[in-house]
């Protein structure tokens, strides 16, 4: 399976079991490659192959901080949504109270 991750391919909750398990080997072979090509291009050809805890590492920074983003970005969603309802709430509410006070 050859495919890129990228914002619109990220993480759906309606993917079935397979899709997840077919988009998790993605991420870590995107991590992967990622890992080695960097690591080779800053140390050299076959640095990556030599210092296996290496790649690891990187992977591992790679996964958290591909797990991290989307949630920073859905909490800033529900942020904003939750700017955007504040003024309708307030003014339901004072038109509850005024309906309140005229029973």
């Amino acid at each position: 399976m050859e495919r890129r991750l990228d914002e619109a391919n990220m993480f759906d909750l309606t993917m079935s079991n397979n899709a997840l398990m077919d988009h998790a080997e993605a991420v870590a072979v995107e991590a992967l490659c990622r890992a080695r090509g960097y690591l080779d291009r800053r140390h050299g050809a076959g640095w990556a192959d030599a210092h296996p805890e290496e790649v690891a590492a990187f992977m591992t920074v790679f996964a958290s901080h591909l797990h991290t983003v989307p949630l920073l970005r859905q909490l800033a969603c529900v942020e904003l949504s939750l700017g955007q309802l504040t003024k309708p709430v307030a003014d339901l509410a004072d038109r509850l109270e005024t309906l309140a006070d005229s029973l």
